[in-house]
């Protein structure tokens, strides 16, 4: 996208004002901006997502976060899904079948938790320096998928009463080696 942007200069080495270029860009064009990330999960959506999953049906909006992240909130309705109005919490058959089908779609995996976390923001890096490998992977999850702290007004509440401070988000959660179908308190 950064190539699109009217002070990008393909020629010009990284520097220290490479990033607040790139960002400036960012904020001075976001109709680039908006049109190159709808156009990416569009073709995602349809080259990818679709067909993997059999969407049949689909419904999803565009958000900007504070600093113009975009994301996509959305649902997906997908043809073999199970149905969750016949999931029997009581009966173990329903709920083994029910697990087995979204193990295959939701079940995560992590290579390295312990290893230290990119030191530059990867989406910050430059496309060609970046090799695609696993330690990048790595470091991409451990920089931008971990909930590692706390904060005021972000997370951290108190509880009345009490002023305990907890995390709204309910971390730290505990790692599982399997999937289990949990309701979780309130």
């Amino acid at each position: 996208m950064h190539q699109h942007m009217p002070n990008n200069d393909p020629n010009a080495a990284e520097n220290a004002t490479s990033y607040h270029t790139r960002m400036n860009d960012l904020n001075n064009n976001p109709a680039t901006a908006a049109y190159y990330f709808q156009k990416r999960w569009q073709i995602f959506f349809d080259e990818v997502i679709k067909p993997k999953f059999k969407i049949k049906d689909h419904w999803w909006q565009y958000e900007l976060q504070h600093h113009g992240s975009s994301h996509i909130h959305g649902f997906l309705w997908m043809e073999d899904a199970p149905s969750v109005d016949g999931l029997d919490g009581d009966n173990a058959e329903s709920v083994a079948t029910f697990m087995n089908f979204w193990d295959q779609h939701v079940l995560t995996w992590h290579p390295d938790k312990d290893c230290p976390p990119a030191g530059i923001h990867p989406s910050a890096q430059m496309f060609n320096t970046l090799d695609d490998t696993k330690k990048e992977l790595v470091e991409m999850l451990n920089h931008l998928q971990q909930h590692t702290k706390c904060a005021p007004g972000y997370c951290e509440c108190k509880k009345k009463g009490s002023g305990e401070i907890f995390c709204q988000f309910g971390y730290p959660k505990q790692s599982r080696d399997h999937s289990e179908l949990s309701k979780d308190p309130g």
